[in-house]
């Protein structure tokens, strides 16, 4: 936790420390590609992102928590239709989405293991690597170290 309110705070810094180069002209204010067909100069960035911020600060030390953001892909046709009966009567614990469902990473109880074998191995996974959620989305972004079912 202290590691992330560390990152915040210098990029902050960053961010400041780059407003008073362009504002004394330090640097020159280069133009930024923002993707297709989109370029803007850096400073009109930086003002879009001032305009961003939050009236009152964000609290630091706020309670986080990391979630991971896959594709329902990951997980067999049949399996990913039981996770909505899974999370109405147990054991999942999480929501439905339109497009997915978000759940708890923690490894599923011997008993209901055999109910989710593929959601329990990506959940085990994402729980040793300290997230608290997996977001699994329609569009969410397919990660090799998992099997890709088309349904």
């Amino acid at each position: 936790m202290n590691r992330m309110i560390d990152y915040f705070r210098e990029l902050e810094r960053f961010h400041d420390r780059v407003a008073e180069a362009l504002e004394s002209g330090q640097i020159e204010d280069p133009e930024i590609d923002m993707g297709p067909d989109a370029k803007m100069t850096l400073s009109a960035h930086l003002e879009r992102c001032e305009a961003a911020r939050p009236a009152q600060p964000v609290p630091y030390d706020l309670d986080t928590e990391l979630m991971a953001v896959i594709s329902t892909g990951h997980l067999p046709y049949r399996e990913a239709q039981s996770v909505t009966q899974g999370l109405k009567d147990g054991p999942l614990i999480g929501m439905e989405r339109e497009e997915g469902f978000l759940i708890l990473a923690d490894p599923l109880h011997s008993d209901d293991k055999h109910a989710f074998p593929q959601l329990d191995s990506i959940l085990d996974c994402f729980h040793k690597r300290g997230f608290e959620w997996v977001l699994f989305d329609r569009d969410g972004a397919k990660v090799e170290a998992f099997p890709v079912f088309d349904w």
